[in-house]
């Protein structure tokens, strides 16, 4: 019985172990106060900055009046094969 009760107790201290790996260090220690932390952080969100807002302005602007007419042009007018349709069915 002692050796059940030991096994499952390394057993979560395993677990708990693995889970604040995440959290902290392999050796326990916070990663936020980690050097060069702040900095990592800093460029990591001013590049997903730079990166999110111009797909959102395209979002926005691919949802528009004015956009919706251009779809309407590419895929419906009498170019629209040569715009849209003929180069889709030679993609694969």
């Amino acid at each position: 019985m002692l050796f059940l009760r030991r096994s499952v107790s390394e057993h979560l201290r395993t677990q708990v172990l693995a889970m604040t790996i995440g959290i902290f260090g392999q050796y326990g220690r916070d990663l936020t106060r980690r050097p060069g932390f702040a900095l990592k952080l800093g460029a990591f969100s001013i590049v997903a900055i730079l990166v999110a807002l111009p797909l959102i302005k395209i979002l926005a602007f691919t949802v528009s009046a004015d956009a919706v007419n251009a779809w309407y042009e590419v895929t419906v007018s009498r170019l629209s094969y040569n715009l849209f349709w003929g180069p889709l069915r030679t993609t694969k």
